[in-house]
């Protein structure tokens, strides 16, 4: 995009957006060259979370003046299909939506369930990818065959998470999950990795959900256990998150691009 505006000569302003703070360009010796040419045809570059924005700075100082945080939204009504109550069952069904990749960490959230053989539930996983063989032999292993569904790829997602109880992502690194946000607006209490990103979202004052070490399965099993065999705190939670999940409604964020494209003009 920016080398064919600079080949006809438009006047046009350039946009881009960094999705995470994650990208391998970092880690290679031909990376910074390569943003330095890159990112000087930009205009503003817009950033997802605050964390992403510091990194920026970090890595590419002179972009300081170009960088704005506006973060990720979602359609808050396509998810926020009813309310947050849910009916205290016997089964508390805990959702998790994303491919299943190394980045997501499967592997140490299916080990963190086997800590939890005691506790009746299920755990339904939204997503497709080239570690759903292994994984499925872990279950196998860890004999927790009647406990974790595998859905695959669903165009269902909203009425699923509505029909859940709690929301687990505990991914090595992410952007602003969006996975996490439509779990919110469906009013369901987030388990998500302690990464700045989620707590950018996942605040203390927020009350919706908590944050683990993606790491420790025990640390996964311990709070997870705590939201399973609390109703109670599931709905309390549940309501904030659905509260909180608005102000990430894809409304206010277009707004917000609207106002940066008019000044950027």
């Amino acid at each position: 995009m920016p080398i064919a505006a600079k080949a006809l000569g438009l006047k046009a302003s350039l946009i881009t957006t960094e999705q995470g703070s994650f990208t391998h360009r970092r880690d290679k010796f031909w990376g910074k060259p390569v943003d330095n040419w890159f990112y000087q045809f930009y205009d503003k570059i817009t950033c997802v979370s605050g964390h992403t924005l510091d990194n920026m700075v970090n890595w590419m100082p002179q972009t300081r003046e170009k960088l704005v945080v506006i973060q990720n939204g979602v359609d808050y009504h396509q998810y926020a299909l009813g309310t947050a109550d849910r009916p205290d069952r016997n089964k508390p069904i805990i959702v998790s939506v994303g491919r299943l990749t190394h980045q997501k960490n499967y592997e140490t959230t299916i080990k963190a369930l086997a800590h939890l053989q005691d506790v009746p539930f299920e755990y339904w996983i939204l997503g497709t990818g080239e570690l759903e063989e292994s994984l499925r032999n872990m279950v196998a292993e860890l004999k927790l065959e009647d406990k974790v569904k595998f859905l695959g790829f669903r165009n269902d997602i909203p009425e699923l998470l509505n029909k859940g109880d709690v929301f687990l992502l505990a991914s090595h690194w992410e952007g602003l999950s969006l996975a996490m946000v439509e779990a919110m607006a469906a009013g369901l209490p987030v388990v998500v990795s302690d990464i700045p990103e989620a707590r950018e979202a996942v605040t203390p004052q927020s009350g919706c959900g908590v944050l683990v070490n993606p790491n420790s399965e025990t640390d996964i099993a311990a709070k997870l256990r705590s939201l399973l065999m609390d109703y109670p705190l599931r709905q309390e939670m549940g309501h904030k998150a659905q509260v909180r999940a608005a102000d990430f409604d894809m409304g206010r964020i277009v707004q917000e691009y609207l106002n940066l494209y008019r000044t950027a003009v």
